[in-house]
């Protein structure tokens, strides 16, 4: 993109689910012993500047995850 950023946009027509509202996993539990679940997430939260949701019209999600590429980004990393 022109601007900088990479945009990426899922769309499914799975059943409604929110994966902005996922808990943080507690890091400090060894991977092993952790309840599986939210690391996915975690990543995403971790790699991109943006990331939201909005139900689909008609049924299903809508996720949107971007990301700055230049020294402009708003995140540390």
């Amino acid at each position: 993109m022109g601007d900088g950023r990479c945009v990426v946009t899922l769309s499914d027509a799975a059943p409604a689910f929110d994966a902005t509202g996922v808990p943080e996993p507690d890091l400090s539990i060894p991977p092993l012993e952790r309840v599986p679940g939210g690391m996915g997430v975690h990543l995403i939260r971790a790699a991109t500047d943006e990331f939201d949701y909005r139900p689909r019209p008609g049924g299903g999600n809508i996720l949107v995850m971007g990301r700055s590429l230049g020294p402009e980004r708003t995140k540390e990393g």
